[in-house]
């Protein structure tokens, strides 16, 4: 007999051209349906959708008969690497993705520029999100560290690294940032 909400971890690997990926599949028995969770751990070129007509979708790099039904929860941007949670669990992803459910978020950035204390502490205050203007929690910043381009040309996205070389000694700071929409 299933027993309900026990998980059922597998991991699997997958090839998509010449990527590998090796994909956590966890799934859970809740009211009798299985539902699937795969953690993924997205590679840069690929745009977080089911599908897209100008780029690869994440949704790609999986074979058909299991892509089926699945969905990304949340968005990385195409140039973007890390951690992407796929499900067809609507009920998770309504969960971590709205506003209301004030879900925190943790992204390791690399940016331009040196970044100060007094934008450091703004952002630690809250406002408004540039743009639509909703409000935006306190963002938390920690283990803050500044480089320079050269030091950090291997994270610069081919297209952009030619212009960003021109100046290798320019500042590059890198750090974590915690993130929690809603109000």
């Amino acid at each position: 007999d299933p027993v309900y909400g026990a998980p059922l971890c597998r991991r699997s690997r997958y090839r998509h051209r010449f990527l590998a990926l090796a994909v956590w599949e966890i799934r859970i028995l809740r009211r009798e349906i299985a539902l699937r969770y795969y953690m993924l751990h997205k590679p840069g070129g690929f745009v977080t959708a089911r599908k897209d007509s100008t780029a690869p979708a994440v949704l790609d790099l999986f074979p058909p008969k299991i892509r089926e039904g699945l969905h990304p929860v949340g968005r990385l941007d195409k140039d973007t690497t890390g951690l992407l949670i796929l499900t067809d669990d609507g009920e998770l992803t309504f969960r971590l993705t709205r506003p209301e459910f004030s879900f925190p978020k943790r992204y390791f950035f690399r940016a331009f520029g040196k970044f100060s204390e007094e934008e450091a502490k703004k952002l630690a205050e809250g406002g408004r999100l540039y743009g639509n203007g909703l409000p935006a929690k306190p963002a938390f910043f920690s283990d803050l560290k500044t480089g320079t381009v050269s030091e950090n040309a291997a994270f610069i996205p081919e297209e952009k690294r030619e212009r960003a070389m021109k100046n290798p000694l320019g500042a590059v700071t890198s750090g974590v940032i915690t993130v929690t929409e809603g109000k």
